[in-house]
């Protein structure tokens, strides 16, 4: 349970007006949970990208997303030659979000 919360704590949301991103780790389930958090802890200890299983965007290298199962996704950012945890999405959301990309 500490490992959920410090994994919610890691997740940045884009806008802090609307709720939406915590609705959804709220709905998210608990094996989603456990991998984005695992993911989360991962990265902090210095493993690659690829060895997660992420991808880089072609169209802006500087994010790599993570599946986490068929419906939700973990967005990263690049900070400084780190990635770090920046939104979880759904498919649908997701796919909006490349398209404007």
């Amino acid at each position: 349970m500490m490992e959920l919360k410090r994994a919610i704590g890691m997740i940045r949301y884009t806008d802090p007006t609307t709720t939406t991103e915590k609705k959804l780790w709220r709905t998210l389930p608990t094996s989603q949970k456990v991998r984005a958090t695992k993911i989360c802890d991962d990265l902090s200890k210095g493993k690659t990208y690829h060895y997660l299983g992420g991808k880089k965007l072609i169209r802006k290298p500087s994010i790599v997303r993570f599946k986490l199962g068929r419906r939700y996704r973990l967005i990263c950012k690049l900070y400084c030659k780190k990635l770090s945890p920046f939104q979880i999405l759904t498919h649908e959301n997701y796919n909006k979000m490349y398209k404007k990309l």
